[in-house]
């Protein structure tokens, strides 16, 4: 969201396999394993994430979601430039209705940003 277009909310949604530089996906017995891959976040950017600790890959059984949040501060020419990625992931053959209901696992790595 920005001023300038009267903070109207923008997001994108991509169908199919993210790039393996963002998300690691592993399969090992019967079960998908799920990384978010966070790059080094630059000197100028504040997300108030601790790269030291961050969550382990999470394990999913078919027919389970995972929603993984995370959200960004970056200083911009214009001021503050803040960011939400939020990844949903279904393990199996399911519809997209599956991402109405609530998931069957939850990492929130959101923070207080300033």
């Amino acid at each position: 969201m920005s001023e300038r277009d009267g903070f109207v909310p923008r997001s994108t949604v991509v169908d199919g396999l993210p790039p393996r530089t963002e998300v690691e996906l592993t399969e090992v017995d019967g079960m998908l394993k799920v990384l978010l891959v966070v790059q080094r976040v630059p000197e100028w950017a504040s997300s108030g994430l601790d790269l030291a600790w961050r969550p382990a890959a999470v394990a999913l059984r078919p027919r389970q979601t995972l929603r993984w949040q995370i959200n960004h501060r970056f200083r911009a020419e214009q001021g503050w430039y803040y960011r939400l990625d939020t990844l949903n992931v279904s393990y199996g053959k399911n519809s997209a209705e599956v991402f109405i209901h609530p998931p069957t696992r939850r990492i929130d790595e959101r923070s207080q940003l300033p």
